[in-house]
């Protein structure tokens, strides 16, 4: 099947940046039930900004797009903490603005949070593994058929098998790419146990969606509802601070 691809400029990414803080009906505060406290008005984590557009484009494009919107003058960077937020410079942002983001991202940073919520998604791929038709065959592994990957200390989460193809699996959470390193050393991998590579995606509008191109398989997954013990701060908006299924980390 082939899919027409809309080829943007840097211009162009900017520009949407720039709506992002202008316009309340721009395309990413429309996902989901409206959140109060994600508005143009509002500061915004750097990373969070990169993952509400990285359906769209790379996150060192969005970043370079945030960098020149500073150097203009119409957004302002503040750092706090380890944290960078950037804002719009004729609206500016009170520190209980950031304060109560500073909150959310130490509360979804604490180790016992982030481990319970890697257990709950393992559990969640495992499930749509099988109802997808996936047979898991392998489980942080570096064997499969016969052959074991000798050459560095990696495994693959998981190898799957549907039909006569088998897939190594790799599944991340985190609002970062893949170290590129470590992403050539999975493709040798697959390569030399004869797998094709699936690399888990972390974000996208559509719950799950499968796609072969080029021989990889990829699965997206995006966050949605997900009470968190004051009732207010979801997973999906993060206490109505972002909008549905973007979230924010502690590292700039």
């Amino acid at each position: 099947m082939l899919r027409w691809v809309k080829t943007v400029t840097e211009k162009d990414v900017k520009e949407d940046v720039r709506l992002f803080f202008q316009n309340p009906d721009h395309w990413a505060y429309r996902y989901g039930s409206p959140t109060p406290g994600c508005n143009p008005n509002s500061p915004y984590h750097r990373k969070q900004i990169e993952v509400i557009f990285e359906d769209r484009y790379f996150h060192w494009v969005t970043n370079r797009a945030v960098d020149e919107l500073i150097d203009e003058g119409f957004l302002k960077q503040q750092k706090r903490a380890s944290a960078y937020f950037v804002y719009r410079a004729d609206v500016g942002a009170t520190e209980n603005d950031i304060d109560m983001r500073i909150k959310v991202i130490e509360k979804y940073s604490d180790p016992a949070i982030v481990k319970g919520i890697g257990a709950y998604a393992e559990l969640l791929y495992q499930f749509l593994f099988r109802v997808g038709g996936f047979k898991i065959v392998g489980e942080n592994t570096n064997e499969y058929a016969g052959r074991k990957w000798m050459n560095t200390n990696h495994n693959l989460d998981y190898i799957v098998k549907k039909g006569t193809v088998a897939y190594g699996v790799e599944i991340k959470n985190t609002l970062n790419y893949m170290e590129n390193d470590e992403f050539e050393i999975k493709l040798e991998m697959c390569e030399f146990l004869g797998l094709a590579p699936l690399d888990r995606e972390k974000r996208t509008q559509n719950p799950v969606r499968e796609d072969e191109l080029n021989g990889w398989l990829h699965f997206r997954f995006q966050n949605t509802d997900l009470s968190a013990d004051s009732g207010t701060a979801r997973q999906r908006d993060l206490g109505d601070l972002a909008p549905s299924g973007y979230g924010m980390e502690k590292n700039p």
